[in-house]
């Protein structure tokens, strides 16, 4: 089943665009966290400083996740005192915008872009994340 799924970090223009168009689906049609935009797209407000993890069946964006480093986390907005629930001393990351397109959900692209995601914080250095 995973055979023609290839998980990697998102560089490509088409790949983003995809990206776009799956955060709207999911954020803006699904869940509705955010209005519906005419153009179908949706570009994340930290897009600029995510890592965006993806799944790809060929040239058909199959899921995502986006690691990213930098704070403020979106955690930080939810729950105050966020660093009284971790350990002293850590590197963090938050893991945000896991979205998989609705025809892969019963598959394994979720299981390996977690691989994917687990080996890449590994050699950034990253040694605890968070996601809400």
């Amino acid at each position: 089943m995973n055979a023609n799924l290839r998980v990697k970090v998102a560089a490509e223009g088409w790949e983003f665009e995809q990206i776009f168009a799956l955060n709207h689906q999911t954020f803006a049609e699904e869940i509705p966290q955010h209005p519906k935009d005419p153009s179908g797209r949706l570009i994340d407000r930290f897009h600029d400083e995510n890592t965006y993890v993806i799944g790809l069946r060929g040239r058909r964006l199959a899921g995502m996740i986006a690691v990213r480093g930098r704070r403020p986390f979106s955690l930080d907005q939810k729950l105050p005192d966020l660093d009284a629930y971790l350990p002293g001393r850590c590197s963090i990351c938050e893991l945000r915008l896991l979205a998989i397109e609705p025809s892969n959900r019963a598959g394994r692209v979720l299981p390996a872009l977690i691989e994917y995601v687990w080996r890449y914080c590994v050699r950034q250095g990253y040694d605890v994340a968070v996601i809400s």
